[in-house]
């Protein structure tokens, strides 16, 4: 009885002294290690970290290996042990964002992102085609990464004042993508808020991928002037009837 309460007492403080030495292992962790984590061909990854995995910065590059290009601002991020959670900082975010791990998963807070809609064109073809204008808003409800999605809304994604160097006009619209979640993956509902073009689409979210299905078209309030501006972007979006465009993946 006394050896098995010694080997239990003892493999009790083995697990506390090795916990703790993988914290403190993990506290002077150099940032540059997340590198190692991230797959080398990923669209959007970090260059040049520093500080450590408990409090450090990265800047954000976007595009394919070879040639991204990294956003102005780095992104920030401080462990809070009052949360049990990651702080992550950006001045595109409305305000911190806080990434907690768990046995079932990563959650993070509900939160909202603006950036230059311009960011888009580093990732490659077609958005640098496109060139893109205006502003994109991403708002998000709390997710946990690595678990099944939740039943109910879990984001919108708004690009407003939306132009493009295809079509000389100071804005083509606002338009609306909202992210669903359900049992099967996540649906996706795109439509126009307001704008030039009438734009609509479905699609679904899952582990085998995207698709979705769109059409646009010229909107009522389009006159002549208008559709004439927007002739060589409707050619560009996707297969072409008339005045109706089909695209998507």
């Amino acid at each position: 009885m006394a050896g098995s309460r010694f080997s239990r007492k003892g493999a009790a403080l083995a697990l506390a002294g090795a916990a703790c030495a993988a914290a403190a292992g993990a506290a002077v962790m150099p940032a540059r290690w997340l590198f190692s984590i991230l797959p080398a061909d990923a669209p959007v990854t970090l260059a040049d970290a520093s500080g450590t995995l408990w409090r450090g910065s990265a800047w954000i590059a976007l595009g394919p290996p070879g040639v991204r290009r990294m956003l102005p601002q780095p992104v920030q991020w401080q462990w809070r042990w009052n949360t049990l959670s990651v702080e992550i900082t950006h001045p595109w975010l409305q305000g911190p964002l806080r990434a907690a791990p768990g046995w079932n998963g990563v959650s993070l807070s509900a939160q909202t992102l603006r950036a230059p809609a311009s960011v888009l064109a580093a990732l490659g073809a077609p958005w640098n085609t496109l060139a893109p204008q205006g502003m994109l808003e991403i708002a998000w409800q709390p997710l946990r990464l690595g678990a099944a999605l939740p039943a109910g809304p879990l984001a919108e994604l708004r690009w407003r004042n939306a132009a493009t160097a295809l079509a000389p006009v100071a804005s083509v619209g606002t338009y609306v993508l909202r992210v669903q979640g359900g049992k099967a993956g996540a649906t996706l509902t795109l439509s126009t808020e307001n704008g030039l073009l009438d734009v609509t689409g479905q699609g679904s979210a899952n582990g085998r991928g995207v698709r979705f299905q769109g059409q646009a078209s010229y909107a009522r309030t389009a006159g002549e002037a208008d559709r004439a501006a927007l002739d060589g972007l409707m050619s560009m979006l996707g297969r072409r009837s008339g005045d109706t465009v089909q695209f998507g993946t």
